[in-house]
C-alpha cells in the first residue's frame, strides 16, 4: 500500500510543479483516471487551470498521452517573436493542442 502511494505522489510530481500543488494534484488524478480507472469508452472532465471550461478525455484511448503532451511536456512551447493574432488548429486529434494554444494565447483567434 505504502509503494502504491509512492508511485502516485511521484507521479503527481510534475502535475504540481507545473500548475500547483492543488489544482496539479487535482488535473493529475484525472488524468490518471483516463488512463487506468474510467470504462473504457467513457468521457472524463480535466480541469485545468487557466481555461474556463473542462476539457472531455476519451477514457483508455490515446488522450491521457496527448493531453498529457501538450499540458505538461509543453511540447508546442516554442518561442514566438510575438503573440498570434490567429492559431489554425488542423490536428485530427481531441483538440488539445488548440486548448494549449489557447491557454498560453488567449488574444488570440482559434480557426
Amino acid at each position: 500500500m505504502l509503494g502504491k502511494l509512492r508511485g502516485l505522489w511521484a507521479y503527481l510530481g510534475p502535475w504540481r510543479r507545473r500548475f500547483g500543488p492543488v489544482a496539479g494534484t487535482r488535473l493529475g488524478l484525472q488524468v490518471r483516471r483516463l488512463q487506468y480507472a474510467a470504462r473504457a469508452g467513457t468521457t472524463v472532465q480535466l480541469r485545468v487551470p487557466g481555461l474556463p471550461h473542462p476539457v472531455l478525455g476519451r477514457a483508455r484511448s490515446s488522450d491521457a498521452y496527448v493531453f498529457r503532451q501538450h499540458f505538461l511536456e509543453e511540447e508546442l512551447a516554442a518561442g514566438l517573436p510575438a503573440a498570434p493574432g490567429t492559431i489554425v488548429d488542423a490536428g485530427a486529434n481531441a483538440g488539445y493542442a488548440a486548448l494549449y494554444l489557447l491557454r498560453r494565447f488567449p488574444a488570440a483567434r482559434i480557426v
